[in-house]
């Protein structure tokens, strides 16, 4: 995947996944902050974000890696049997996980790629699970850092809270269960309309 950056502005990357962090807090603070989780949404969508692959990244994100590897597995095999079936898909629909950063990159590059994603997600620098005397600590560090900078850039392209107008204040209770579903509208999976 290729990024196109204006100059001084951070990659779509950096902003996408600064969103998708920020999405993660809003909706684990639900209860409190329904109204602040909603004007996230907003957000997302305004930045042309797919609001339902938002809620299935995060909901992989909170339950773990096995949980993730299996959703891939299954969209690999959906996508193998559609294929057997005779539907034509499109080139990028093909290439869809066709991408370079996998564990059988070099350490070092694996190193900078999570450093990258934990400092645009805004987690703690000192969570570098590397030696910080190894080559793999050092560029974890260096990953860090150039997130933290393009996470920073993304913040302070937002306006402040005193200066957005747009917050949607929720007087409800929130309803017990998924979040996501009554911000999105949907219905729960499994259910037809």
């Amino acid at each position: 995947m290729s990024e196109t950056t204006l100059v001084n502005e951070p990659p779509k990357d950096a902003v996408v996944v600064t969103t998708l962090s920020k999405l993660q807090k809003a909706v684990e603070s639900a209860a409190s902050s329904n109204g602040e989780m909603r004007a996230q949404f907003a957000k997302a969508e305004a930045l042309g974000m797919n609001l339902k692959a938002s809620k299935k990244a995060i909901s992989l994100l909170k339950i773990g890696d096995d949980t993730t590897k299996d959703w891939v597995e299954e969209v690999t095999e959906t996508v193998r049997y559609l294929r057997l079936c005779g539907v034509e898909l499109t080139k990028e629909q093909l290439e869809l996980f066709n991408f370079t950063d996998t564990t059988m990159a070099p350490v070092d590059e694996r190193a900078y790629e999570n450093g990258l994603y934990c400092g645009r997600y805004g987690q703690n620098q000192n969570e570098n699970p590397y030696d910080l005397s190894s080559e793999a600590g050092q560029k974890w560090m260096e990953g860090w850092n150039k997130g933290a900078e393009e996470r920073r850039a993304v913040l302070a392209m937002e306006p402040t809270e005193s200066q957005n107008s747009e917050l949607v204040k929720s007087e409800e209770t929130p309803a017990e269960g998924d979040p996501f579903d009554d911000t999105l509208g949907g219905v729960p999976e499994g259910e037809e309309e």
